[in-house]
């Protein structure tokens, strides 16, 4: 986000085949070998499933892009931005020929050019900051309520993507983790309830988060309770306290 932070423009580029798009070392082919009816066989270039494979993918992808402005990667996601046509253009173009120069290929059917906003990675980014994007908060309203542990862990790992967007996180969902506890049985009680419910609207009515702005002053405030521990990094600008990050610890 602090790669973006100033952008009005925004282009989303997705590469092909993520992974294979990477030749591998002779020495690293010894290592991805599959046992096959005809044999044994040596993956020429890298492979889905094997364990480095997304932390190698992304210091390439930070390597190829840390000298580009305005340009961003998760894995094979590539998000550019610019505060005006000619910037956004001049850094999408930097970007592409790189991509070029090191033999990368696009998936034209999934990229999206100078837009005002994209998704990206769950959330709506536009020149103003990020939120939770609509399919996400659709998809969060329907959830039904937990009926197991794992269910609940599955909840609240959503919750806990979307944590920097609600505010005092730890107090209400208190309940649900105290569901997670070893000795204590999986009973959901009326509290469950209003915490499931109050977590899952908190998202849904998210306001944006701001992006960092270098030129204005900030705040720091943290607070601790029974249950756990926040802070809120925020800016004092012209049109009121903005929200920038969110943490919280239970």
């Amino acid at each position: 986000m602090n790669r973006l932070r100033g952008g009005r423009f925004f282009t989303k580029l997705d590469l092909a085949d993520a992974y294979l798009q990477l030749e591998l070392e002779d020495d690293a082919k010894q290592l991805c070998v599959i046992n096959t009816p005809f044999g044994l066989y040596q993956y020429n270039r890298m492979c889905f499933g094997i364990a480095p494979g997304p932390a190698q993918f992304q210091r390439c992808m930070d390597t190829l892009t840390q000298k580009l402005p305005g340009v961003a990667a998760y894995l094979d996601d590539l998000i550019i931005t610019g505060k005006t046509e000619e910037e956004h253009w001049t850094n999408l173009t930097n970007l592409l020929s790189t991509l070029q120069e090191h033999g990368f290929r696009i998936r034209l059917d999934k990229c999206e050019f100078f837009k005002h906003s994209v998704e990206y990675l769950g959330h709506t980014i536009d020149k103003d900051g990020k939120r939770p994007t609509a399919a996400s908060m659709a998809a969060l309203s329907q959830l039904p309520r937990p009926q197991d542990l794992h269910q609940l862990q599955a909840f609240l790992g959503k919750v806990n993507y979307y944590g920097r967007f609600i505010s005092n996180l730890a107090d209400k969902a208190a309940p649900l983790y105290n569901l997670l506890k070893n000795d204590v049985a999986f009973t959901w009680s009326n509290e469950c309830e209003q915490a499931f419910t109050q977590l899952k609207n908190s998202i849904i009515n998210a306001t944006s988060l701001t992006h960092y702005d270098e030129t204005k002053p900030l705040i720091l405030a943290a607070d601790a309770s029974s249950y756990g521990l926040g802070v809120v990094l925020s800016q004092d600008t012209d049109q009121g306290e903005f929200q920038w990050l969110t943490l919280q610890k239970h």
